[in-house]
């Protein structure tokens, strides 16, 4: 991280001082102090301090992830090479803001952090902001879990806001980011929900009244199908219509037209466009504004 870079002459500088204080002369205890203070800044606002330098100097994925997502992320596949760039450019940052918890295994693997972190790219690749920081733990198990919100169900995705964490489990995770046509995309779906938290005044395209017919008739997914896929019966119909928004555009856009457009301006983004989903990426910045 960058203020570790920063925050290492200093702390280098503070044991100069602090041994010239102790071994020569008390004078040199002075410039503790103010030492001292720069590293509590750095570690008050790191997250700020870095954010704001990689930004400036955008990182990018390792190379193995590249070619995971080249492979496996049909939304990367359709943009272009300089939005491929900004796409794991925004990977990486979103792990570095992030914590990530293992339960049940000594730590998350890195590619599943970087599967995790591909689905809230994509749901607002066409935005500024795009990290949500309602939401900056995330808990991975390997298989579905009980959890202190739903006690007696085995769930493989659920978001508890008091906490500001996301949990998930890691085999359907997998399984929805990279076929999401054939199993459905836990983690676009409950980053689907955190939209929803993190601005729920957005005019936001009416569903009417026959929207899980629609949703199956689109995906293939009955409610009750999406409910075992998910692990909980209580399944919101908006972040569920978010997410085949993005994994079954063509079909989203034929039966369901309006709201097709609807989140097309939502988002900056017509996911059917073969060769770059961004519709303007001049856009970006008055997004939500």
């Amino acid at each position: 991280m960058f203020t570790r870079l920063l925050a290492l002459p200093i702390i280098l500088i503070l044991f100069v001082f602090v041994c010239l204080a102790l071994l020569v002369d008390e004078y040199f205890s002075v410039f503790i102090i103010p030492l001292f203070l720069i590293l509590t800044f750095f570690y008050m606002f790191h997250p700020q301090i870095d954010w704001w330098w990689y930004k400036r100097n955008p990182p990018d994925t390792d190379p193995e992830v590249s070619i995971l997502f080249e492979r496996l992320i049909p939304f990367y596949q359709k943009l272009s090479a300089d939005n491929k760039g900004l796409f794991r450019s925004r990977v990486q940052m979103y792990l570095y803001a992030v914590e990530f918890i293992g339960q049940g295994w000594p730590s998350v693997p890195d590619d599943i952090k970087a599967f995790v972190a591909s689905n809230i790219v994509q749901l607002t690749f066409g935005r500024e902001d795009y990290r949500m920081p309602m939401f900056e733990r995330i808990v991975v198990y390997p298989k579905p879990f009980p959890s202190r919100q739903y006690p007696k169900e085995f769930h493989s995705a659920e978001s508890f806001q008091e906490d500001g964490v996301l949990l998930f489990a890691a085999e359907q995770l997998l399984a929805g980011s990279t076929h999401p046509q054939k199993h459905y995309n836990i983690c676009l779906h409950e980053y689907a929900k955190v939209l929803l938290l993190s601005y729920p005044s957005y005019n936001y395209p009416d569903l009417g009244s026959d929207y899980w017919e629609k949703i199956e008739v689109i995906s293939g997914f009955s409610k009750e199908t999406i409910s075992k896929f998910v692990g909980l019966s209580d399944i919101e119909p908006r972040s569920v219509s978010i997410c085949i928004f993005f994994t079954f555009p063509e079909s989203f856009k034929k039966e369901w037209p309006i709201v097709f457009d609807g989140y097309q301006t939502l988002f900056n983004m017509n996911p059917c466009n073969s060769h770059d989903p961004i519709v303007d990426r001049n856009k970006v910045s008055n997004w939500f504004s």
